[in-house]
């Protein structure tokens, strides 16, 4: 089992990507929702989903800290405890940043084959 600083560390790796994943949801929410409307397209459900749930997204880091904290306080967690707590944690930060990309790319895509 890692050391509690080490720990300490990859778990907050992983809350910041989420953080990072999450504002830049934040940033380009918005447009992209005002673009869908723009251009009277329906969104693919990868981006519909995007669009109705990102203002939501804040609450997957906070739950994160929560077992983070708790996982750190403790002398010896439980190795899967500890090892469930890290990964989800981490793949939550690829998860929200993948589903960001897509959610943009995929209509864009789109978009430019029809043009062609």
């Amino acid at each position: 089992m890692p050391s509690r600083s080490l720990l300490a560390i990859i778990l907050a790796i992983g809350i910041a990507w989420q953080a990072y994943a999450i504002s830049v949801a934040m940033r380009f929410g918005p447009p992209l929702n005002n673009f869908m409307i723009g251009l009277g397209m329906q969104p693919n459900p990868i981006t519909r989903a995007f669009i109705a749930t990102y203002l939501w997204w804040f609450l997957i880091p906070l739950v994160c800290l929560l077992f983070s904290i708790d996982i750190v306080r403790r002398k010896s967690p439980p190795a899967f405890y500890a090892a469930t707590v890290v990964v989800a944690t981490l793949s939550g930060g690829f998860v929200l940043q993948a589903w960001t990309n897509e959610a943009w790319l995929t209509p864009l895509i789109h978009l430019m084959q029809a043009v062609r």
